[in-house]
Parts: structure tokens; sequence; C-alpha cells
């Protein structure tokens, strides 16, 4: 899967779209790009100056709890917390990952002693490149608590609110909202495109010189070549690894299932060895592909969530190479 990119004014500028390239243009020190988005999505007006950008990862609080790493968190006039995150790469999990992650900003809060009316309210904003909610053609979506069967909405439920942006589902004929204008941006493919914008409200001209920017770092070019490098190297282990699975399963299921001598016992050794060869296999290829995303210099983080392995486990296989 190749990195979204294009060529404006003779320079190489990837998409806003990667969370790499969000975070450079919108979580600077001038916030007011931060604060146009954020007036759009929730029809607030929001000033630069009442935006504080926070502390993006939250520990997990048990000994061997799940760490949450956040793009761009935020509070608004100490009062209003807003999570804001961009997905490109569909990992099945948003709506699973996008509640435990708001449960723990939530969570994280309030200090011993207190009171519960001290809850600031939380937001998260997911901008998403793929269809996320099957049953709607709209490309924003809220959602908070509500009783099933009456569709009453919870007291309070404003204070846990989940918003879904999917850039793929604006129509082409939607309007020139800053809403609007600002999903155009965040997936803009051409300097044409770009020039459009800029023409169209005088934000953009700061948006694209950001996007121009960013796109030119060392640090983004080489983490934009290992991202691309990784999901490539996934897909293909992926492959690889069912197959191997196959393999090794229908080779133990038989081996186990023969010594039986019995039907029924074939039967049942032959299910039993397919299971123990593909996780077998999984745990073999997890490791192989761990070790090489070690090589190539990964974050241990990334590398947990690629392979599925324990951190303690990378950290093993680190000190072993």
């Amino acid at each position: 899967m190749k990195i979204k990119k294009f060529t404006y004014q003779g320079q190489t500028v990837y998409s806003p779209k990667y969370d790499k390239i969000f975070k450079k243009v919108f979580a600077g020190k001038d916030k007011s790009l931060l604060a146009s988005l954020l007036s759009s999505i929730l029809g607030m007006d929001i000033k630069a100056e009442d935006i504080s950008i926070v502390n993006p990862v939250i520990p997990g609080k048990r000994k061997k709890g799940k760490s949450v790493y956040l793009d761009i968190c935020l509070t608004v006039a100490d009062r209003y917390i807003i999570n804001m995150e961009m997905q490109v790469h569909n990992e099945h999990n948003m709506g699973k990952r996008s509640l435990y992650n708001m449960s723990q900003v939530m969570s994280n809060e309030l200090d011993e002693g207190s009171k519960y009316n001290d809850l600031c309210l939380v937001t998260a904003i997911n901008f998403l490149d793929f269809d996320y909610v099957k049953n709607s053609r709209k490309y924003h979506t809220r959602f908070r608590m509500k009783e099933v069967e009456n569709n009453i909405e919870m007291p309070n439920s404003e204070f846990f609110e989940i918003i879904f942006i999917e850039l793929g589902k604006l129509p082409k004929n939607a309007g020139n909202s800053m809403k609007e204008l600002w999903i155009r941006f965040l997936s803009v493919k051409t300097g044409k495109e770009l020039e459009t914008l800029m023409k169209q409200n005088p934000v953009f001209e700061t948006a694209a010189e950001k996007l121009v920017k960013a796109s030119a770092t060392k640090e983004v070019r080489l983490a934009m070549i290992m991202d691309e490098k990784q999901v490539r190297d996934r897909i293909s282990a992926m492959a690889t690894l069912k197959e191997e699975c196959m393999q090794k399963g229908m080779q133990k299921g038989m081996q186990k299932g023969m010594q039986k001598g019995m039907q029924k016992g074939m039967q049942k050794g032959m299910q039993k060895g397919i299971k123990e060869g593909i996780k077998e296999g999984k745990e073999e290829k997890a490791t192989e592909m761990a070790q090489k995303m070690l090589a190539d210099g990964a974050n241990i983080n990334k590398i947990v969530e690629y392979t599925g392995l324990a951190k303690k486990e990378i950290e093993r296989l680190k000190n072993e190479t």
C-alpha cells in the first residue's frame, strides 16, 4: 500500500490524513488552524488562545494495563477535553478503540477527593479514511448514550460523545462551509485541489504552508518511508503466515489423527493438531516479524500493535539482537 502524496510547486507533499503530518499541521504553537477545524466540526466559536495541547500518552493504571497513545489531546478553556484521532487504515477495531481511549481520558480527570460534578465534557473526534458507520451515508455522525427502546438520551450523556468524520463519504456536490472545506483539505490529492482551497478561504494558505513545510522535514520523510515499508512488510508477512499456518496445521492434524487409529480419534486429533499448528505458526511468524521490525528500528509499541506479542517478549527479542 503506497503512501498518498502529490506534487505542489515542485515539491513532494504528503497527504494531511496521515497522523504524523496531521499533528505537524495542527498541533504546533500556532493553534489558529486547530481552532478553525474544531469550530467547524463542533459548531462552536473556539478561540486559539483557549486551546491547550496536553500530554497524548495515558499510562495504563494496572501493572499490565494498556497505555493509550493519542494523536492530539487538548483542552478548551480548561473545561472541555477533546481527543482527535486520524486513522487511515481500517483495523476493524475503531469503535472499541475509541471507547477505550475515551474511558481512559475521562478516568484521568478526577483526583482523590474530587467531585463528579468537576468532570469536564469529553469528546472524541475520529477522522477516518474508510467507511465505518455502515448503515449511514452521512459523513459526520455523533454518538451519545441513549435508551435502547425509545431512543431517549441519557441525562448528562453530553459529557461523553464520540464523533466520526468519514472523509470518503463527503458528497462531490457538498457545499462550501468551513467544515466541508476542512474535510476537502484533509482529503486533498493534488496541488490543484490545494490551490482551489487557498482561493476559497485565506486560512488554507496557512494550512498549505504548514503542510508543505511538514512534508519537507527529514524527520517526517523518514517516518513516512518507514510507515510505507512496515505496511508493505505487514501485508506480505500476513499472507505468508496464512499459507504457512494452513500447511503446518494440516500436517500436524494428519500426524496426530493417524496415531489415533480410529475414525473418531482421527477426526479429533486432526482438529486439535490444526489448531495447535496454526497457533504455533502464528507465534513463529509474529516473532519473525517482530525481529524484522526491530532491525528496521521500529518503535516497540508499534511492534506490539502489529504483531500482538507482549511488550516483554519484544524487549526480550530486542536484547537478544
